[in-house]
């Protein structure tokens, strides 16, 4: 017999045995019941296994830390504002949270109002002093 010839005898053959193998096994007809729970199911399952949330309620999203951040970093250019002594410590505690010149600029909206322009400017020679 020719080489040609030769792949498909051996893919028919291999073809058949599959399916004869798949008939003769037994098939589970039980599904799972940890593929999809309900999430109203409550803080246990039906597995008594529980859940990793403890409360349920769901908390507050967590991306909340721009405008608290945003709200702190004006407050505290205000007291910078009215008393300059505050300036190194806010500095330090800025930088500390990781906020970079970027967000301070534009927290304080530097662009339209100049009174936070000295706060801004003090924050950039801080940040390049450290």
């Amino acid at each position: 017999m020719r080489l040609s010839f030769m792949l498909p005898v051996t893919m028919v053959f291999m073809y058949v045995a599959a399916c004869s193998a798949t008939a003769n096994s037994k098939i589970s007809m039980m599904g799972s019941p940890d593929l999809v729970r309900s999430p109203e199911a409550g803080q246990n399952d039906t597995a008594g296994r529980r859940f990793l949330r403890k409360h349920k309620a769901d908390e507050e999203e967590e991306r909340v830390f721009g405008r608290d951040a945003r709200s702190k970093v004006k407050k505290l250019a205000r007291a910078m504002l009215k008393d300059s002594t505050k300036e190194p410590a806010g500095f330090a505690a800025w930088a500390a949270a990781g906020h970079t010149l970027d967000d301070i600029k534009n927290w304080l909206d530097v662009a339209n109002r100049d009174k936070y322009l000295r706060i801004y400017n003090g924050y950039t020679f801080h940040t390049y002093q450290s």
